[in-house]
């Protein structure tokens, strides 16, 4: 099985290509789909990375407060169409650490990422089925799908058109993990001295910053218990036709 590919941005921008993964249509294409953090920090040489990739279509998780605060890279690009969902994010507006503190967490579990999953799919099913469709219109080709960290809304949504296109739970899961790697390390290092030093045990709330393979597995379960498969939550609350799906496919496979 082949794991989806780095492009060669700074691994903190947690960017990659969905292709290249075995799907049951064949293999997912290669340069149409990719995923990424917000980019705002994007610096010249990461620019002309992105400008080189053929990006027409920006679909941007954030909440309106964060994107505002933190534009978009991509959207500086000549002929790119920046599309903003402004689904549920965090409080304090690109800080992972602040905003732990701002939610006083004290813990976080893989199980309490799954239930904030089950929660943004429940409040707003209808943002995720318009990404779908943005991925399955060739003409909007090539899509960068990103939130802020590039890991939960971001992950959510690829792991719905990728088990769409017939991914295996497995694959789509290490697609997920990928964040642990790349985007998480950073922020790790940066977040753990505020938070020790405001007394919490960075132990307990590291999970906040990685993306835990049994989140992903537990959303994956939540949607077919709930929805019979992704494909029905898609097709249901989320309201994208069948023949989008269809579209989608032919769009992303082979």
């Amino acid at each position: 099985m082949e794991s989806t590919s780095r492009v060669h941005l700074r691994p903190e921008h947690n960017f990659r290509d969905l292709g290249g993964l075995d799907a049951a249509g064949g293999p997912v294409r290669r340069g149409v789909v990719f995923r990424s953090a917000h980019l705002h920090e994007a610096d010249a040489e990461d620019r002309e990375a992105l400008a080189a990739l053929g990006i027409r279509t920006v679909c941007d998780l954030r909440a309106h407060e964060e994107a505002a605060a933190r534009p978009s890279a991509l959207g500086s690009i000549e002929g790119v169409e920046l599309l903003r969902f402004g689904t549920v994010g965090a409080r304090v507006i690109g800080d992972p650490a602040q905003s732990i503190l701002e939610y006083g967490f004290t813990e976080v579990r893989d199980v309490d990422l799954a239930n904030f999953y089950e929660y943004i799919l429940t409040a707003q099913p209808r943002a995720f089925g318009q990404i779908a469709e943005v991925c399955a219109d060739a003409n909007r080709h090539a899509v960068v799908i990103h939130c802020s960290a590039g890991k939960d809304r971001t992950g959510i949504a690829c792991a719905l058109i990728l088990s769409a296109l017939g991914v295996s739970d497995d694959a789509v899961i290490a697609d997920y993990e990928m964040t642990n790697e790349l985007w998480s390390p950073t922020q790790m290092a940066r977040a753990q001295p505020v938070l020790e030093e405001a007394g919490l045990v960075f132990d307990a709330v590291r999970t906040y910053f990685l993306a835990p393979a049994r989140a992903m597995a537990r959303t994956l379960e939540h949607l077919r218990e709930q929805y019979g498969s992704v494909e029905g939550f898609l097709t249901g609350p989320a309201g994208v036709a069948p023949a989008t799906l269809d579209a989608l496919r032919a769009a992303l496979l082979g």
